[in-house]
């Protein structure tokens, strides 16, 4: 039997869109609790939750940036 080896490229899309579509259904059944007939919740604990949503984007995008940024250095005079 032939093992055929995905390419870095495959292997990323395989496992990011799996990861992607993992975290939008967690964010969406995280709406649900939005529901104020059964979940009480003040303004502060939707901003305390928002900000670290937010916070956690803008660590992933930096982490992407900085990977992106790593490989295209190149010395020159």
């Amino acid at each position: 039997m032939v093992k055929k080896t995905l390419s870095k490229k495959d292997k990323f899309q395989v496992v990011a869109t799996r990861r992607i579509q993992n975290a939008l259904d967690h964010l969406t059944a995280l709406t649900k609790c939005a529901n104020r007939d059964q979940f009480d919740y003040t303004k502060a604990d939707v901003d305390k939750m928002m900000n670290e949503l937010k916070s956690t984007i803008e660590n992933l995008e930096n982490q992407f940036k900085h990977g992106l940024n790593n490989g295209s250095k190149r010395f020159k005079f």
